[in-house]
């Protein structure tokens, strides 16, 4: 979500990276820049938003239910 933020340049809202938060697929987890320090650092912004957080934790509650089981790292 915060990747998609930085990459799109838009203004950052809550009600926007709530959006962001539901369209998370398993697949864009596979990006490699998800890794880098300006993601993290505006991940650890976002995550302070109680509403983002809960649209996070409804991905992580069901993401281990994907077919290829599931291995976390990091945000």
């Amino acid at each position: 979500m915060a990747h998609k933020f930085l990459a799109s340049e838009i203004s950052i809202s809550t009600d926007k990276a709530v959006c962001f938060a539901r369209t998370i697929q398993t697949k864009d987890l596979n990006n490699p820049e998800l890794r880098f320090e300006s993601v993290g650092a505006l991940a650890s912004k976002l995550a302070e938003r109680e509403r983002i957080r809960q649209e996070l934790i409804l991905f992580q509650r069901n993401f281990p239910k994907n077919k290829n089981g599931a291995v976390l790292d990091g945000r």
